[in-house]
């Protein structure tokens, strides 16, 4: 399995996503916030991290408490302390079908998550983040019908915790909401209009004029 490196694997920026993955998930009892106990330890992270993080948000006038009140901010906080991750490329015959149909564990992004969720892009391309133990499993069930190289499938190796706060659209596993934000963000391109879109839906606001 050929990698790609993006960039060395940062666990201190990983541990920083799984805590603005919690904030920036809508809430779904607006009366009552999670506390930020809560959201450290739905992260597995420590409280003095998540703490850390928390102040970074209030000094960017972005969060008051646990509650976000400036989510755009937030947005461009993360994209600066964003880890991206490293990849490989394939080809398939038909990527969908591919995961519809299998048991391992994933959960796709950007062009395939935005076409389960709104249809605004075109499936050109299936981002999948994996986790690093099933590499092999996944290489090896993409070469029964599939290739090698620059193509409709790209295979992420990414925090397990994307994984875990994923969700399912249409038949497939996908990243959270705030995850899937961030990842179209970073793809640029027509993926930036999608991700404008998605923020409408989810923060009943309009996202900034550019992203960082």
């Amino acid at each position: 399995m050929v990698l790609k490196a993006a960039s060395k694997t940062d666990m201190r920026g990983i541990l920083r996503e799984r805590i603005l993955r919690r904030l920036l998930q809508p809430e779904p009892n607006k009366r009552r916030p999670r506390s930020l106990y809560e959201i450290a330890k739905d992260a597995d992270v420590a409280y003095s991290w998540a703490y850390e993080i928390m102040k970074d948000a209030e000094k960017l006038h972005a969060a008051k408490g646990s509650r976000v009140t400036r989510p755009d901010r937030l947005y461009s906080y993360w994209l600066r302390h964003h880890v991206p991750p490293l990849f490989s490329d394939y080809q398939v015959p038909d990527p969908a079908k591919l995961l519809t149909e299998t048991d391992l564990p994933y959960a796709v992004t950007t062009y395939g998550a935005d076409q389960a969720i709104q249809r605004y892009l075109f499936p050109r391309r299936y981002d999948v983040c994996i986790m690093e133990g099933d590499a092999s499993a996944w290489h090896n069930e993409i070469l029964r019908g599939g290739f090698v190289g620059g193509g409709n499938l790209r295979l992420l190796l990414r925090d397990e915790d994307i994984l875990k706060t994923g969700e399912r659209h249409r038949g497939l596993r996908i990243v959270c909401l705030p995850q899937l934000i961030l990842d179209l963000i970073v793809e640029g391109g027509v993926c930036t209009e999608a991700a404008r879109l998605l923020y409408r839906r989810i923060y009943d606001a309009d996202p900034p004029v550019h992203w960082p």
